[in-house]
């Protein structure tokens, strides 16, 4: 199932974007952020539940755009969160949401 995520985000507060349910599993296809009147720093988080499993940092300047179009899998339980450093940032992910096949 194809889902589509948008946000502004707000300064210095980490917003969760996404978890994956138990019995599921994400892989996200796209990220892109955009910034407009303001530079930012924004930082991605992978999240097992428990602590963080990988962090990227990114620098945006004024009116800038950025397209991740790499896949991220994120495992039953595992969240994306983003936390910038400017308000304003726009967020929009794209994923793809299955179930886990537990057939051998």
């Amino acid at each position: 199932m194809l889902k589509s995520i948008n946000a502004i985000l707000t300064a210095n507060t980490t917003t969760t974007l996404f978890t994956v349910e138990n019995g599921y599993e994400a892989a996200i296809v796209t990220m892109e952020f955009a910034t407009s009147n303001a530079s930012a720093q924004i930082i991605v988080t992978k999240h097992d539940g428990a602590a963080d499993v990988f962090t990227a940092k990114f620098s945006l300047s004024e009116n800038d755009w950025l397209l991740i179009d790499n896949k991220i899998f994120l495992p039953s339980g595992y969240s994306l969160k983003i936390t910038p450093d400017n308000s304003g940032v726009v967020a929009s992910v794209s994923l793809d949401v299955s179930k886990v096949s537990t057939e051998e």
